[in-house]
């Protein structure tokens, strides 16, 4: 009854809060996607995998028609009734990165092929509007993702809307959304019932309705998103209740504790819900969306972020912060930082910037191969990670496809601008080219290599004087930064998550940055988790569980190829991961021979904090160092995005460091 009573007092609040809202403004906004370009080894990655997937004439002729075919094929439920799959998921995920390519490179003919992919795609509509790869278009059940793929569909158009200035794609859109909302809508069968993992796959499709309404007003589209809101408290079997339960402070994987959590805490779809309802905020101003939507965030940071800014394990809620091998998807990684960078926008905070960064330069880099021609499905901590195996179309994947937008997305994080002035937010080699309110423009060139302790220099050009405030964002993990502007130094005594420097800009002005950036520690303790045995043996058979899937031709199906046993997982003990910066470092075998399960004697207290000598790396490795100790003990070391990316036994690799007696 008291649960009863609370739901009804929050939509009671919802609706007085609609009343007078009006579009929350946004504290902080990314620098336009195509006014910076990033230089150096980020940059470097970006436009290999782009070439590799995504802009170049081969991957127009050889990738991309299979997400088209898709839809004439209509082959995701050729299993009817039994289930249903996700072939047209891609359509939309590919387009969704061609628009941000074309958007930060500026590709003509980039434009002109999506705009021949939009035109192919909609002569795949009917006339009720259903535009799908489901031969049968109410066939949602349980074990299906029909909803989820045309989510996809429907933000893939949009996006492409915005890009081509193309009206008829909002008809067509229109016509769309009518037809889910006759099929799965009130008065019709309920999408939360939809679906797998409790309707989290098919209720992630608000932020594109909110994208809907954001682009035709109609009320219809602001209904639906109330709707699907509305619907995470209607599950019979109780799960997600998503608003309600989002705003306390239990653990997700605790919310019902007589559901296993494997059950529904899709942690990949999760957040994508959680994103619609900062979406659905920004349009309505309704404050329970947002305090629930940061609150989630919190609750996942605390519960599910590993040390290199992965969440979950294998794509579920389940307390994975608190396990020492981790088995993590980049999607989840991709949509962590999605949070991640909505939540700084609308709040300022610094403390979502070190998420983001620690996430980029971990988990999200370490997503693509070495060419940029595919990708991981999941990643671990040590031994050897999981290459992604085409789902459905041959050269594709849901991690894969979605790597690029996250790197993309990373690029807007890196500069930011509000009425005040630009605020650099991570420190990588970039070009950069904005226009202020009073019509000056101004460049940014940044150089030097961080990383390898070179000062970080800015070259401001503007074309006439010009006064705003340059923030430059003061990281947790420096020990001291200082700043010269024009070879005069700027006091450093105020502390702050920025540096600020506010004065009239006029022509060449160089900012010099200087970051000292130790060896830091992050501690695994194993205390604050009273997993029983038994726990511990299924986290390990978990963590073991996948490996490269192939066909085998004469079992006529897929078979995991796995790289690791159970045996084979780190004990539940206290262990350390090491850090230059954001950058979590790892040892890998091409460096040398080590063993996965030596002890460390660094004792109860704090590590002992070694320094970092910077050796040569073999190829396909961005960063090595040879880390010394005070008592001599050393190790070769090189970044966590590099380690294990031939993902097999050439590159055996751990960043994880057991404490204990040797």
């Amino acid at each position: 009854m008291q649960s009863i009573r609370q739901l009804a007092g929050l939509v009671a609040l919802l609706a007085a809060t609609a009343v007078a809202a009006a579009e929350p403004a946004a504290r902080w906004d990314p620098v336009p996607l195509g006014s910076v370009r990033w230089r150096g080894h980020l940059g470097e990655r970006l436009d290999l995998i782009s070439r590799a997937r995504i802009t170049s004439p081969v991957a127009w002729e050889r990738i991309y028609p299979e997400t088209e075919d898709a839809f004439r094929r209509r082959e995701d439920d050729r299993d009817h009734p039994r289930a249903g799959h996700w072939r047209g998921e891609f359509w939309g995920k590919y387009i969704l990165s061609a628009v941000a390519a074309q958007r930060y490179y500026r590709d003509e003919a980039l434009k002109e092929r999506i705009a021949r992919a939009v035109e192919g795609l909609l002569s795949a509509q009917e006339p009720n509007g259903y535009l799908g790869t489901y031969r049968h278009s109410a066939f949602a059940g349980p074990t299906t993702w029909n909803i989820w793929c045309r989510k996809y569909t429907l933000w893939g158009l949009l996006e492409a809307r915005d890009l081509l200035g193309d009206e008829r794609i909002l008809p067509a859109a229109r016509r769309f959304m009518d037809h889910l909302a006759a099929e799965f809508g009130p008065g019709a069968s309920n999408i939360v019932e939809t679906g797998l993992f409790c309707g989290l796959p098919s209720t992630s499709i608000l932020t594109p309705v909110v994208m809907l309404y954001r682009a035709s007003g109609n009320p219809r589209d602001l209904d639906y998103a109330r709707y699907i809101v509305d619907q995470w408290s209607k599950h019979p079997d109780g799960p997600p209740d998503l608003l309600r339960r989002g705003c306390g402070d239990t653990p997700i994987h605790r919310w019902f504790p007589d559901i296993p959590p494997t059950r529904w805490t899709k942690s990949y779809e999760f957040m994508s819900c959680v994103e619609g309802m900062i979406h659905l905020h920004r349009v309505t101003g309704e404050a329970p969306l947002f305090e629930a939507a940061r609150n989630l965030y919190g609750l996942i940071r605390d519960w599910e972020r590993s040390p290199v800014g992965s969440v979950s394990l294998n794509d579920k809620f389940v307390g994975a912060r608190g396990m020492l091998n981790t088995l993590a998807e980049i999607c989840d990684v991709v949509y962590w930082n999605r949070l991640a960078f909505e939540l700084f926008r609308h709040t300022g905070e610094p403390a979502y910037l070190d998420e983001f960064e620690r996430s980029l330069y971990n988990a999200l880099l370490v997503g693509a191969s070495p060419d940029g021609t595919w990708g991981l499905r999941r990643l671990r901590t040590t031994h050897e990670h999981v290459p992604a195996h085409p789902h459905f179309l041959p050269h594709h994947h849901c991690c894969v496809d979605n790597l690029p937008r996250g790197l993309f997305q990373a690029v807007q994080a890196t500069l930011w601008s509000d009425a005040d002035g630009l605020l650099l937010a991570l420190f990588e080699p970039l070009r950069a080219e904005i226009e202020r309110p009073d019509g000056a423009r101004v460049q940014i060139e940044t150089a030097g290599d961080v990383w390898a302790d070179e000062p970080f220099r800015l070259t401001v050009r503007t074309d006439r004087p010009t006064e705003f405030n340059l923030r430059i964002r003061r990281p947790y993990w420096a020990r001291t930064v200082s700043v010269t502007v024009g070879g005069e130094a700027v006091s450093s005594e105020t502390r702050g998550p920025w540096i600020s420097l506010r004065r009239r800009w006029s022509g060449d002005t160089s900012v010099d940055v200087m970051l000292d950036i130790p060896i830091r520690a992050e501690v695994f303790d194993p205390t604050g988790n009273s997993w029983t045995a038994e726990q511990l043996a299924e986290q390990a058979r978990e963590w073991a569980s996948l490996g490269l899937a192939r066909w085998d031709p004469e079992a006529r199906k897929a078979v995991q190829v796995k790289s690791v046993q159970a045996t084979d997982a780190l004990p539940h003990t206290r262990a350390v991961f090491w850090f230059k910066g954001p950058v979590a470092l790892a040892r890998d075998a091409r460096l040398g021979e080590w063993d996965p399960h030596r002890r460390w004697a660094f004792g109860a207290g704090e590590p002992p904090t070694p320094r970092a000598e910077p050796r040569s790396a073999p190829a396909d490795i961005w960063k090595a160092w040879r880390l010394v100790w005070p008592d001599g003990a050393t190790a070769d070391v090189c970044d966590f995005a590099s380690a294990g990316n031939t993902w097999d036994a050439r590159s055996f690799f751990s960043a994880v460091w057991l404490c204990g007696e040797p």
